[in-house]
């Protein structure tokens, strides 16, 4: 039966592919070569799984494609007797390329199985690490194992946490890049801002030399900044003698700043006054002194003239008879200015009365004649007008002396008052002479009768 049944099979066999041509054949053995690898690596990727475990994709993958290869032999039982071999090569094209998916499935399953695999022997590796005292029960586990347990890690974590890690040093890098760049920035602007001060800008060092100038020294002093920065404190200021300077550096470094006022002399010769701010320094544990100076040439020209004027003021205002004054328009009117001529009046000194008073000049004018006073003067200063008041003040000694005050509001240009100004006299001998004529008359009238 078996030699009968042989002899059947060859024989269809034979025939069938006698009666192909040279162009199906080699097509035919093409796929059956393509399903035959798919198989192989299907087959090698089945035994890994049952070694490894059980995996219910990869069960299911190998039904299926163990169906597809039943079908496909009865297909070609089928065709032994009825030979069409475009539909034979129609299944098996089908087959090649469903076995060609299955063997893609089943590779990365098998990667994606091994990754897991690995990545959790490594975590139970490095649980034992952690679990095992003083490594007493490391000794159990072989320098193979461990040297293969190492290699199982998966590259494709090790590759995703070593660009989380350059990402995240990049991110870093860039953050100080940034950091950076804003510094450098500021640090420009503050150089841009000292190089145009309005003030000539002097760092000076330890031993009075120059470290830095700005364009407003060279402008001032009309030297190059390498002329400077050749130069020391001594050589632009007249008044710093060098023996000076240990106790000035000293003193400053205590005090931290201080401001003061000096000269200058120019490349020319020019000498002018300046004031300067010093303030002491440390920075990366080295001390400087950071001198800000600026030209006060105008400024000393104005003092002057205020000055002569207020000469020429004193000296007119103290040859004129009475006590000249001036005041503030509120409260107890307080004096802003007031003559020596006062002490001649009243007996107590000008000084009494200006800068830390010792007493106000209401507290000299007669209680009877206060508010009389005020009346008159906020009714004048209401119209804008000058007053002219009589009242009688306390002189030091005790005694009463009469008075004349002329005086007038000086108003600024919003209409606000500024001040009183006015001018007082002593008017006693008047008041005494008029009052012993009134006296004569009372009594020459009394006799007429």
């Amino acid at each position: 039966m078996q030699t009968i049944l042989t002899n059947l099979f060859l024989a269809n066999s034979l025939s069938a592919a006698q009666g192909c041509n040279e162009p199906e054949l080699l097509l035919n053995a093409v796929f059956e070569s393509l399903t035959g690898l798919a198989y192989f690596a299907i087959a090698l990727s089945l035994i890994y799984f049952v070694r490894k475990g059980s995996h219910n994709k990869i069960w299911l993958l190998l039904a299926v494609v163990l169906f597809v290869c039943s079908t496909a032999q009865v297909a070609k039982v089928w065709m032994l007797w009825h030979p069409i071999y475009w539909l034979l090569g129609f299944v098996k094209a089908t087959i090649s390329l469903m076995s060609l998916l299955a063997a893609t499935i089943a590779i990365a399953q098998m990667k994606k199985a091994l990754a897991e695999s690995s990545l959790e022997r490594g975590k139970n590796l490095q649980q034992l690490l952690e679990e095992s005292p003083q490594g007493e029960e490391l000794d159990c586990i072989q320098q193979p194992e461990l040297a293969q347990e190492s290699s199982d890690i998966s590259e494709s974590d090790t590759i995703v946490d070593r660009t989380a890690e350059i990402n995240s040093l990049n991110e870093q890098l860039q953050k100080e890049i940034a950091a950076r760049q804003r510094a450098e920035q500021k640090l420009q602007l503050t150089q841009f801002a000292m190089d145009r001060s309005a003030d000539a800008v002097f760092w000076i060092g330890s031993d009075a030399q120059f470290l830095y100038v700005n364009n407003a020294a060279c402008s001032s002093l009309g030297y190059s900044a390498a002329e400077l920065l050749s130069m020391n404190l001594h050589d632009i200021n007249p008044d710093f003698p060098e023996t000076a300077w240990n106790l000035h550096w000293n003193v400053l470094k205590r005090c931290g700043s201080v401001k003061i006022e000096v000269h200058h002399i120019t490349k020319y010769g020019r000498i002018f006054p300046v004031e300067i701010t010093l303030n002491h320094l440390k920075f990366n544990d080295q001390e400087y002194q950071c001198a800000f100076a600026r030209d006060i040439s105008a400024r000393k020209r104005i003092e002057a003239a205020l000055l002569a004027r207020e000469q020429e003021f004193r000296s007119l205002v103290s040859n004129i008879p009475g006590a000249v004054y001036r005041c503030s328009p509120e409260g107890r009117y307080a004096l802003t200015f007031i003559s020596s001529g006062i002490e001649v009046i009243a007996g107590y000194p000008a000084t009494n009365f200006l800068l830390k008073p010792v007493q106000d000049f209401a507290s000299i004018v007669h209680p009877d004649d206060r508010d009389f006073i005020n009346k008159i003067i906020a009714i004048s200063v209401k119209a804008k007008q000058s007053y002219m008041i009589e009242y009688r003040l306390i002189h030091l000694d005790g005694n009463v002396r009469w008075v004349a005050e002329k005086g007038q509001a000086i108003f600024g240009e919003s209409g606000q008052v500024l001040s009183l100004n006015g001018v007082i006299f002593d008017i006693t001998e008047r008041k005494e002479s008029e009052d012993a004529l009134r006296l004569s008359e009372a009594i020459a009238k009394n006799r007429a009768q």
